[in-house]
């Protein structure tokens, strides 16, 4: 890894910062990785969201209506450490599992039962960047919203980041319409300028949707679909969570944490599973694999099956993205231990490298007992030129691949590192401001964009990374495919499946790379943003918006 300035800052920033939030009252400095024993304790699966009720009125009046609530929680990260505090929705870390079928809307109320207390991560320097501070509010307040991610949301109901709850106080029921194929979603905070403080706090959860196609289909149910969200944290001795007191270009924690534990184990049956894989760190990529080579196929993307599976030895996931992976422990022996691991660096990706040595994740434990063993179909759904809105919107038995000759318009932006802007905007430790360009020059969060996107138009999108890192591009509401990439000579392949009959909301963009993506936006007329992935460079202005007319 060459050190450039920009890598050294970065990497100094993280270091003091992080030291010294270990040496905060009631922590000491930091576990290292190696001071815990993997495998010990066993994966939890989060619970499923309940409804309080049905809606009654309004269009939707048989919809169901949950109620979401933020509160501090006990949790123990690892066996060996000592409960501590997180925040987690309904009592639990990770948020429950709401399950939500294509074609039937449901209502969801977010309330904020925090204490009405600074928040625990906070630092007076974060109060640089855009948005602590909001609407009067107190720059510390634990304040949150929440986002659907992957959602085709009316606008007052995609988390639009400066709509922010306050403790004490709730939003109006949220519509998810649903309209859509299904996927693995998932919901976090998005709230301006501490969206990563509230994410490694623990705001997160799955968001599952399923249709009468996907359910008729022999993939593996029930016991054996498992959901794996795979987050990254830097603990103290006593279990707390530390992180830098400087806006840190980039996070990457010592432990990786699935569903909420340290390296935790599953006891699997002897036969296939289905795994809705969450990348939900705040900066780091993962290249996980099985450390014996092992393949598993590839079934689904953010945004729902691919046309048939797909069979690799290693999936690439940035910040934000999903896949749905089929293993099978069929032919291992009980007794066996098959270890999934994080071929990469914690660095900033690509530039990082594969790690020294693999990183843990968790360990599958082999049982005698057969599971599911029926053979994987060879085609999961099919690709056509057209397909009415209808269909499209409740089945994801067929997928539209939309031609470069149906789009109204080709919109362009530039992923840049911007310094000595002479603008009052967000710098952080590294001295320079991650942000998106558009065509008009302007960078800033406020500054609106020099068009508007029309309702049901299909659009092209270009986004061009003239920074040294890959960041993952996600734009609300629009589910993408793509059309090409013009790549300098030694970007990285794809990490997953993102050919013909793809669709994705979360788009990994190499160094130097530029990417074309063409979608319909569909949906309610309203303002939605786009955004890098990597919650730190979100917070600190690499986010923009858009407005559907």
């Amino acid at each position: 890894m060459t050190i450039t300035r920009r890598r050294f800052l970065a990497g100094t920033s993280l270091a003091a910062g992080a030291a010294m939030a270990g040496a905060l009252p009631g922590g000491r400095p930091a576990v290292a990785a190696a001071g815990l024993t993997p495998f010990v304790d066993r994966l939890p699966v989060p619970p499923p969201a309940k409804p309080v009720g049905k809606a009654l009125v309004g269009p939707y009046p048989t919809a169901d209506v949950y109620r979401m609530t933020v509160g501090t929680l006990a949790h123990r990260f690892h066996r060996d450490l000592p409960l501590s505090t997180v925040w987690g929705y309904n009592g639990s870390y990770p948020g429950p599992t709401i399950s939500a079928v294509s074609g039937r809307p449901l209502y969801v109320q977010w309330v904020n039962g925090l204490p009405n207390a600074p928040h625990p991560l906070w630092s007076p320097a974060f109060a640089a960047a855009h948005g602590p501070g909001i609407g009067g509010t107190s720059p510390d307040a634990a304040r949150t919203v929440a986002h659907l991610h992957g959602g085709r949301v009316p606008p007052d109901a995609d988390g639009w980041p400066e709509e922010i709850v306050l403790p004490g106080r709730s939003t109006k029921p949220y519509l998810y319409p649903n309209f859509q194929e299904a996927a693995t979603l998932w919901y976090h905070d998005h709230a301006l300028g501490i969206t990563r403080l509230n994410v490694m706090m623990g705001l997160a959860g799955a968001y599952v949707i399923k249709d009468g196609w996907e359910n008729a289909l022999p993939l593996p149910k029930g016991a054996y679909d498992v959901p794996l969200i795979v987050q990254d944290r830097m603990l103290t001795s006593l279990g707390r969570i530390s992180y830098p007191l400087d806006l840190a270009p980039e996070f990457f924690g010592d432990v990786n944490v699935v569903n909420g534990k340290v390296w935790p184990y599953l006891d699997v049956a002897r036969g296939k599973y289905r795994f809705r894989v969450v990348n939900g760190c705040n900066s780091k990529f993962l290249d996980l694999a099985f450390a014996d080579g092992r393949a598993f196929a590839q079934i689904a993307s953010d945004q729902g099956l691919l046309p048939a599976p797909e069979i690799r030895t290693s999936v690439r996931l940035a910040p934000g993205e999903r896949v749905e992976i089929v293993a099978d422990f069929q032919r291992d022996r009980p007794g066996a231990g098959i270890v999934l691991v994080n071929r990469l660096a914690p660095a900033p990706y690509p530039g990082g490298g594969n790690a020294a040595v693999p990183e843990n994740v968790m360990a599958f434990r082999v049982g005698s007992a057969y599971g599911h063993t029926a053979a994987l179909p060879t085609k999961l759904r099919t690709v056509l030129p057209s397909v009415p809105q209808q269909t499209r919107w409740t089945t994801s038995q067929y997928l539209e691949k939309i031609p470069e000759s149906a789009a109204k318009a080709t919109r362009r932006f530039t992923l840049i590192e911007a310094t000595n802007t002479g603008t009052a905007i967000c710098v952080n430790a590294g001295g320079f401001t991650p942000a998106i360009r558009d065509e008009a020059g302007k960078i800033q969060w406020s500054d609106p964009l020099p068009f508007k996107v029309k309702a049901g138009d299909v659009e092209i999108w270009e986004f061009t990374n003239e920074t040294v890192d890959t960041h993952p591009v996600h734009v609300h509401l629009a589910q993408m495919q793509l059309l090409g990439r013009i790549s300098p000579p030694g970007t990285p392949a794809a990490g997953s499946a993102e050919g013909p009959g793809v669709v994705k909301d979360t788009w990994q963009l190499h160094p130097g790379e530029t990417i074309r993506l063409i979608g319909r936006f569909e949906g309610y007329p309203g303002k939605y943003a786009f955004h890098c992935h990597i919650l730190e460079h979100e917070d600190c202005e690499m986010m923009r918006w858009f407005e559907l007319v």
